[in-house]
């Protein structure tokens, strides 16, 4: 087996990993109707921009804002990654041409895709380009679809804390002339809504946890296989943008689903500072009582985690760079 067949291995496995998380993670949407957390989202947002608390609707526009930004920025880089992947593509299927006219050997297409087709690829290439692009266009758009649901849900949970937190803040004013009964109800129904949040990052992480896990034992590979690419030898500039751009994609997905998670974490345990910094000491006896079980439990933080191996945080990427480094100096 030479260099070639040896990348051709590589990568026809590549994509056979890429199709199984594809298949996996539309089974667990299905199976755990992740997608049914959407309408409750829609609902709610109505319900935000129904409020007449100017705080929880700028807060929540700048969260939409970014939640935007975030899934736009991911289309580019993929667009642009799937683009470099076409021109490599093309531009090889030309060089083998040019060869087979030098040499007369009849060669056969090698890039893009591997899959089985009736004849010469290269006599038949727009049928074979028109196939490429739609698998390309799948991959890609299944690709984007998740980890766009993923943010979506994930920056959801940090807006309802960011949301709740605004409302302990200010549910309790310095006039002892209020009802205090009245703000011991209402305390309880901020309760209410803790527990669901609760629940609700608990039921999500124990959704995602096991494609969490694969995703982060496989990002440091493909970072230092793509490297690797890099460094081995000399890459046309097509290969070079590719390569380079898929690197950044992966670090870059890695980067939304790391920096919402470790927003989780720190949210939830804003919850306690919240409630502290209202004046809960006016309440009555009962009222005081619920806010320091409120407290107690906001203290240990909501987490996402990567399956078996700890909570998922900023500090997560490090550790995948980390790991990729070390493969790509065993590579070399």
């Amino acid at each position: 087996m030479n260099d070639e067949d040896s990348r051709i291995l590589i990568a026809s496995f590549g994509v056979i990993i890429s199709v199984y998380l594809f298949g996996l993670k539309i089974f667990i949407c299905h199976r755990n109707r992740l997608l049914d957390v959407m309408d409750e989202i829609v609902e709610k947002e109505k319900e935000i921009w129904k409020s007449e608390d100017d705080d929880v609707k700028e807060m929540y526009t700048k969260q939409v804002i970014f939640c935007n930004v975030l899934c736009f920025v991911q289309l580019v880089i993929v667009s642009i990654c799937t683009t470099a992947l076409g021109y490599v593509g093309i531009t090889a299927d030309g060089q083998i041409i040019e060869y087979n006219q030098a040499h007369n050997t009849s060669l056969d297409s090698h890039n893009w895709y591997q899959f089985w087709f009736p004849g010469s690829k290269l006599e038949h290439r727009g049928i074979v380009y028109a196939i490429n692009i739609a698998f390309g266009t799948l991959g890609g758009g299944a690709d984007i679809a998740w980890h766009s649901v993923l943010s979506t849900l994930m920056i959801f949970a940090v807006t309802r804390l960011q949301i709740l937190k605004i409302k302990l803040r200010k549910f309790i004013k310095e006039d002892t002339a209020q009802n205090t009964d009245n703000k011991t109800m209402e305390l309880k129904e901020y309760i209410v809504e803790h527990q669901y949040l609760i629940s609700y990052v608990k039921n999500l992480n124990e959704n995602i946890k096991s494609v969490m896990l694969m995703h982060f034992s496989l990002n440091a590979i493909e970072i230092a296989s793509s490297l690797s690419g890099l460094i081995q030898g000399p890459v046309s500039v097509g290969q070079q943008i590719f390569l380079i751009t898929y690197t950044f994609l992966t670090l870059y997905q890695i980067f939304m689903t790391t920096w919402n998670a470790n927003e989780i974490r720190e949210q939830s345990t804003g919850i306690a500072d919240a409630l502290y910094q209202s004046n809960w000491l006016l309440l009555n006896k009962e009222g005081k009582v619920l806010c320091q079980v409120m407290m107690n439990r906001a203290q240990k933080p909501l987490a996402i985690t990567i399956g078996p191996f700890g909570v998922m945080t900023n500090q997560s990427i490090l550790t995948i760079v980390k790991a990729a480094y070390s493969y790509v100096s065993i590579m070399h």
